[in-house]
């Protein structure tokens, strides 16, 4: 199908638009999403670094008060299990700290005292502390222990000892205190706090054991495999920051991770890249509804206007093709405008009026040679021309006619043709012909 060239400009200008609007909107989009990221990134890791802070705070006035506590201990307080009791029951600020309960050990970690009292387990052996206690002997420091599920609630827990010595720097026992980590004024700080609707923060050991997590079925369990979570694998091995991800069940998520100061634990902040980028969804309905609608606009508004453009070229057109039904002389391009257009049709209508005059002239010479050709018709028709072999005398000069006869040359010449003869003599002749006469005249004498 061919097209017009007002179609063609239309249909050009309205794909370029629509290529023009198009990148113009990817590269909207494509630059909103990278400055979503980068804002979601930034912001999502200074909060989880200032909750990491406030965890390693909280836990390190924890780790202080049972230091503090520590040098309060009297000596002589392993030998006497009622005395232990009983300093231990004076300390109830401690034990608001402490919730799982808090307990004396004497050097052989037997159990001395511990509040709240459980009967039957005085002088017992804690043996599942040993090689927490015994590293805290040797560091000569307070510590932390790894998160443990507690015998009774199952629930994370870990437990805060520091070692007890004499003046002599000689090991008396230990103070230990132990602290669920789902208890409101700890987990108020981590599963307490919201992340949009879907996001989440979870508190991970450095050998992958989840100790904090929304999904309570996976507490006190070993979190993603190696692999799943390439993030939180470089976490794992030191990384600190933001990123993308996917996480072990395929969703794809921004992560920031935080390494925690005083215990080796991972704080992990997420949030699901579907609703981080919801505004940037939105912006780019918003901008392809957008686009929809001005695209349809300007290509209505082009079509009018490369039909209101070419108006004139297609007059032209028109009234060119309609200069065959009419003389050149009687016809005249007629286009309103000082355009191009109107400037083509006067140069066309000076072309046609020196066309006209150069037909003019030609009908004038076609109508002469017409006159001239009818004259040397007429002349024609009076020239009578012989032709053919005419039989000729060799003597006497006549010729034998269509009956036989042998007529003079002057009478066949005058029948076949409107030719006539006047007779004289030819100097030759009459050279001869006096020659003649002469000889006769001297014979006779």
């Amino acid at each position: 199908m061919k097209l017009g060239i007002q179609k063609k400009y239309a249909l050009t200008l309205s794909i370029f638009l629509l290529v023009v609007f198009s990148l113009s909107c990817w590269g909207i989009v494509t630059f909103a999403s990278a400055l979503t990221r980068e804002n979601i990134e930034k912001q999502q890791y200074a909060m989880t670094e200032i909750i990491a802070r406030s965890i390693d705070d909280k836990l390190g006035t924890w780790l202080a008060a049972i230091a503090d506590i520590g040098l309060t201990v009297p000596d002589d307080i392993f030998h006497d299990q009622a005395k232990a009791q009983q300093f231990l029951d004076e300390r109830s600020g401690i034990r608001s700290m402490f919730n799982n309960g808090i307990m004396l050990l004497d050097k052989n970690l037997e159990l001395v005292a511990e509040n709240p009292y459980i009967s039957g387990r005085r002088g017992k052996k804690a043996a599942e502390l040993e090689s927490f206690l015994r590293s805290v002997e040797k560091n000569g420091l307070p510590d932390i222990s790894n998160p443990y599920p507690n015998p009774n609630s199952n629930a994370p827990s870990i437990l805060m000892a520091v070692a007890i010595n004499d003046n002599h720097d000689n090991l008396l026992g230990f103070l230990a205190g132990s602290i669920n980590l789902t208890s409101d004024y700890f987990i108020e700080e981590i599963m307490g706090f919201k992340i949009g609707k879907k996001g989440y923060l979870y508190l991970l050991s450095n050998e992958r054991m989840m100790i904090l997590h929304p999904d309570k079925s996976r507490v006190m369990k070993q979190a993603a495999p190696p692999g799943s979570n390439k993030l939180l694998d470089e976490a794992l091995l030191g990384f600190e920051g933001s990123g993308e991800t996917v996480n072990s069940r395929g969703i794809k998520q921004l992560a920031s991770f935080k390494r925690l100061r005083t215990v080796d634990w991972i704080l992990g902040c997420v949030f699901p890249r579907d609703e981080a980028y919801a505004p940037v969804y939105r912006l780019r309905s918003y901008l392809i509804t957008a686009s929809v609608v001005i695209i349809v606009f300007s290509i209505a508004l082009i079509w009018i206007l490369t039909t209101r453009i070419t108006f004139n070229l297609k007059n032209l057109t028109m009234q060119v093709s309609l200069i065959g039904e009419s003389t050149p002389d009687s016809y005249k391009i007629i286009i309103d405008g000082a355009d191009e257009v109107g400037l083509l049709a006067d140069t066309f209508n000076g072309l046609l009026t020196k066309l006209a005059g150069k037909e003019n002239d030609l009908v004038s010479q076609r109508d002469l040679l017409k006159l001239k050709t009818i004259e040397l018709e007429k002349a024609l028709e009076k020239v009578k021309l012989l032709s053919g072999i005419i039989p000729i005398c060799a003597w006497c000069k006549k010729i034998r006619n269509d009956s036989g006869y042998w007529d003079q040359l002057e009478n066949y010449i005058c029948e076949h043709s409107d030719a006539d003869f006047s007779h004289g003599v030819c100097p030759e002749c009459y050279e001869k012909q006096k020659k003649e006469i002469e000889e006769m005249e001297n014979d006779t004498d």
